[in-house]
This record gives C-alpha cells, sequence and structure tokens, in this order.
C-alpha cells in the first residue's frame, strides 16, 4: 500500500518538472521570437515562437490532464486495494473476536460446571460434617454414660469388696464359734470359752446369743468384768437399759477392784449416761477393752 503511494508521488513530480520545462521553453521562444523580429523589423518572427509556445501549451495541458487520470485511476486503484486489506483485517479481527468470545463462553461454562461441582461437593462435605458433628454429640453421650456407668460399677465392685470381706470376717468368726464350741465339749465350766463364744456372736451382729454366752460366762465366774461390760452395752442396744446400768455398773466396780482404771471410767461413763437417759455415744464404747484384739463392728447383717 505504502508502495502504490510512493509510485504516485513520483509520477506527480515528474510530470510538474516536464509541465515546468515546457513553460519556460515557450517563454524562451516568445523572448528569443520577440528579438528576432526587432532586429530584422519582421514580424513573421515574432509570431513563429508565439505560436510554437501556444503548441507546447496545448500539449502540455494534455499531457497534464492524462497523468492527472492516470493518477486518478492509481488513487482509486490504491483506495480500492487499501479498503480490500481493510476489509479482509476486519474480517480477520471479526472472526478472532468470535472466537475469543467463544473461547470465553466455553471458559465460563466449564468455569460454572466446576463452580457447581464444588458446591455439590461442599453441600455434600456439609452434611457429612453436620452427620460426624451428630455422630460425635452421640459419641461422648455414650462416653459420659459410660463414664457414669463405670463409676457406679466401681462403687457396686467396692461395695461387693467390702460385703465380702465382711462376709469372709463372719465366716472367721462362725469358724472361731465352731472351734470354741469343739474346745467346750472337753471344758464345758470355762467362763473364758463362753465369753470369747459372745464376742464372735456379737461381732457377727447375733446380739441375744451374745448375750446368753455372757450370761454363762458370769455365771460360771461371777466377777468376770467384760462380761459383764459387753452384755450391758448390749442390754442397752436391745431396750433393756435398767438392766445395762446395772452390768456397767457392777462392770465398773469390778474394774476398780482389779486396778483396771481406764475400762472402769468408761463403764462409769456408760453407766451415768444411761442413768441420765441420754446415748452413750461411741467415744465410751471405743474404749472397752476385751480378751479380744480385734472388734469386728458388723452388727445387724443376722438382725
Amino acid at each position: 500500500m505504502k508502495g502504490n503511494f510512493k509510485i504516485m508521488e513520483n509520477q506527480q513530480a515528474n510530470n510538474s518538472s516536464l509541465s515546468t520545462i515546457l513553460d519556460v521553453a515557450a517563454v524562451v521562444g516568445a523572448i528569443g521570437g520577440s528579438v528576432a523580429s526587432v532586429v530584422t523589423q519582421q514580424v513573421a518572427f515574432a509570431a513563429i515562437p508565439l505560436s510554437a509556445s501556444i503548441v507546447l501549451n496545448v500539449v502540455n495541458r494534455r499531457q497534464m490532464m492524462t497523468q492527472t487520470i492516470a493518477t486518478q485511476q492509481a488513487t482509486q486503484n490504491a483506495i480500492g486495494h487499501f479498503e480490500q486489506l481493510s476489509q479482509q483485517q476486519i474480517s480477520t479481527l471479526q472472526n478472532s473476536v468470535s472466537e475469543l468470545s467463544q473461547y470465553q463462553q466455553e471458559y465460563l461454562s466449564q468455569l460454572d460446571r466446576q463452580i457447581q461441582g464444588q458446591q455439590t461437593s461442599f453441600e455434600a462435605l456439609s452434611e457429612r460434617l453436620g452427620s460426624v458433628s451428630e455422630q460425635v454429640a452421640d459419641l461422648q453421650k455414650s462416653s459420659a454414660n459410660l463414664t457414669k456407668e463405670t463409676q457406679q460399677l466401681q462403687e457396686d465392685t467396692q461395695s461387693l469388696q467390702s460385703h465380702h470381706q465382711e462376709m469372709e470376717a463372719i465366716v472367721m468368726q462362725i469358724r472361731e464359734m465352731q472351734e470354741i464350741s469343739q474346745k467346750m465339749v472337753n471344758n464345758p465350766n470355762s467362763a473364758e470359752f463362753y465369753f470369747n463364744r459372745g464376742l464372735s456372736h456379737e461381732r457377727i451382729g447375733d446380739k441375744n446369743r451374745a448375750i446368753d454366752d455372757y450370761a454363762s460366762a458370769i455365771r460360771l465366774d461371777p466377777n468376770f468384768a467384760p462380761a459383764y461390760h459387753h452384755r450391758g452395752i448390749l442390754s442397752n442396744e436391745i431396750g433393756h437399759r435398767k438392766k445395762a446400768i446395772d452390768d456397767l455398773r457392777k462392770a465398773s466396780q469390778l474394774y476398780f477392784g482389779q486396778g483396771d482404771i481406764e475400762n472402769y471410767e468408761v463403764t462409769k461413763e456408760l453407766s451415768k449416761n444411761l442413768y441420765e437417759l441420754r446415748s452413750p455415744g461411741m467415744k465410751g464404747q471405743e474404749k472397752v477393752k476385751t480378751l479380744s484384739s480385734n472388734t469386728l463392728l458388723v452388727g445387724g447383717l443376722f438382725s
């Protein structure tokens, strides 16, 4: 395109130069003819250059018209070529824009599908997370229940162990009573055997049999202070307060006579409390000395 415009510019420059040369030649010819007519005194010499100048001017004008037409044709051809190139470029640009728009639509569609897929995945994940949260809550609730049940089981186990220990102690006391009873066959007049068997009855909660054995020990040995002491305590527990006061006072006298001041003070305080219709309390009972070094507090198991 630029080459066509360059050719047109060169042609216009050449035409302009040629026209200038012809014009100059016509002027020079006219001047020469005028000079010649003056010198020769003949008018014909002046007419010749003028005619030649007219002819040259006509020729020049025709040539300029031809060149102008050619230039216009070249310009129209160049404009047509330019329009053709422009149309091709516009068409190419439109195709590129169309392809770009199509690619953009496809990309947006693909992006939409990805977003929808991610949204679906997110919803599924949220639903699964909610289900997991519910399961965690259920597990926490189950764990709390299990912890409570475990604590209850531990308490039950401790209770069973305690009960088992109590049962073992009772079995041991029963065995001791059996052994004492066998010894009493050979020595039925031993106050100590009756007292020890009474202690075993007392430890397993059999108060009435314990009182009977303590009475047998007192019958065999009227000065057996611990027998009065324990019979007085059990008599008070079964509601025989007057008999309990009598036994405790007797025990107190015997303890004092035997020099057992500690148990003397204990039985004296117990008898005083019973006499004043007050509870003897555990302190006095804990201080009671017996012939046995181990006393089991298992009352009520056989009541």
